[in-house]
């Protein structure tokens, strides 16, 4: 916005020299102005167009999730993950003999907060833990990045190491408090843990070093979340994955597709279906 604004402020005295080099007949000031209206209408509009199509296409989702983890929105958060776990509730009572949540974007720390919370409150049950959730599938997850998104850093966090130690150290700190649950790897999961027994799975299209192309806001969740989870860079689906910016929201467009660089194919291999 400020190069454009900038190229604008550059442009106008400019126009004024055009002008008066065009058609001395006018006043110079007359033309200018008119020259640079229009001008200016064109630069607004097309700053419009593209503004809207990045936040449309590109940012959306990582404003989602910066909005549900505000802590301003906690009864909207508390809310929403409550119609989850309700749902959760519903389905393990019933008939079903296995239950698979695959989450998207935002939906993935959705899913996360009902899964914790559901876990804690069937733990508790004195008959046992009737627990039927065996996959958590995550796609897209910008979870990559929650030693940022929900520590929520200074503004100019990261441009230091000391910054990324700070904010992982924040991170564990709400690990320690029970605030955020882990995936660690083997039977020395915690018991407080759903992926005790339930399967963790994360899928996204890699960003390539020095290339636009890929899911800007999805990456490995191993590195924060445990090494339990299976973390798949799905490097297929072209030309989806290749699209800058909005790969984020091409992951489900076309489950025809049928092979092993596929987020189809990754999905049933990982539900075994």
């Amino acid at each position: 916005m400020w190069i454009v604004v900038s190229a604008i402020l550059l442009l106008i005295p400019a126009l004024f020299l055009a002008g008066y080099a065009l058609n001395t007949d006018v006043p110079v000031w007359i033309i200018g102005l008119i020259t640079s209206a229009v001008v200016l209408v064109f630069w607004f509009g097309l700053y419009r167009m593209v503004a809207k199509t990045l936040v449309n296409k590109t940012t959306t989702s990582l404003v989602d999730v910066a909005r549900y983890l505000d802590p301003s929105s906690y009864p909207a958060r508390r809310a929403i993950r409550g119609g989850l776990v309700d749902l959760l509730r519903t389905l393990n009572d019933g008939s079903y003999s296995r239950i698979v949540v695959v989450g998207h974007g935002v939906g993935t720390f959705i899913a996360y907060d009902a899964l914790t919370v559901f876990w804690a409150e069937t733990n508790l049950q004195p008959q046992g833990n009737p627990w039927r959730i065996t996959d958590f599938v995550t796609v897209g997850a910008p979870m990559a990045l929650a030693d940022f998104l929900i520590t929520r850093p200074g503004l100019l966090s990261g441009f230091k190491n000391s910054d990324v130690a700070l904010r992982r150290e924040l991170f564990d700190g709400l690990v320690r408090r029970g605030a955020l649950v882990l995936c660690p790897l083997g039977s020395e999961t915690l018991p407080h843990s759903p992926f005790a027994v339930t399967r963790w799975t994360n899928l996204w299209f890699p960003v390539a070093r020095g290339s636009l192309h890929g899911d800007w806001f999805g990456g490995a969740v191993g590195p924060l979340f445990g090494d339990g989870v299976r973390d798949i860079a799905v490097r297929g689906n072209e030309p989806e994955r290749l699209k800058r910016g909005s790969a984020h929201t091409e992951y489900f467009r076309h489950p025809e597709k049928d092979n092993e660089d596929d987020l189809a194919w990754h999905l049933r291999k990982t539900l075994a279906l």
